[in-house]
């Protein structure tokens, strides 16, 4: 990771929906930053700070909501048991006081029916105090790749 060398976005805010080179059942993601050491003015105020981590079913299926797009017959049968599209798998704070490489534990649904995605989204909420950008350098989904997909049986 090189100082300037990340993917910026305009204001405190941004978000991201990053696909996997195959589906897994995702434990931890690693978010990258520079070191304030790295920086020339010894600071890093375009780090992200406060970000969530969620995932979607029908993200997969090309069918999520975005705007002027309506969640089709067949995302509306993946919804959760709390009728959400999206499953939130954490927020979490990137601490700028820590290593620049800091990693997070996702919660996981459930040891008895773990599900796999092959699509993230993060949403960073607020950096460090930049309002005019904020930089993400690397960020990294640990978990297990699985075998089987989770689409319903007319979508395999």
């Amino acid at each position: 990771v090189s100082l300037g060398n990340c993917w910026p976005f305009q204001g405190s805010r941004g978000q991201a929906v990053i696909r996997l080179p195959a589906q897994i059942q995702a434990t931890a993601v690693t978010i990258h930053h520079t070191s304030q050491t790295d920086s020339a003015f010894g600071t890093f105020s375009s780090a992200p700070r406060d970000f969530t981590i969620s995932v979607s079913l029908c993200w997969a299926l090309g069918a999520g909501t975005y705007p002027g797009k309506a969640l089709t017959e067949t995302c509306w049968s993946l919804l959760d048991e709390e009728g959400e599209e999206e499953t939130l798998l954490g927020s979490f704070t990137y601490n700028m006081q820590k290593e620049p490489v800091q990693t997070f534990p996702l919660q996981v649904q459930s040891e008895h029916n773990p599900r796999a995605f092959q699509f993230i989204k993060l949403v960073i909420q607020s950096n460090w105090g930049n309002p005019e950008y904020t930089c993400i350098y690397r960020v990294q989904v640990h978990g297990k790749r699985t075998a089987t997909t989770h689409q319903p049986e007319d979508m395999r």
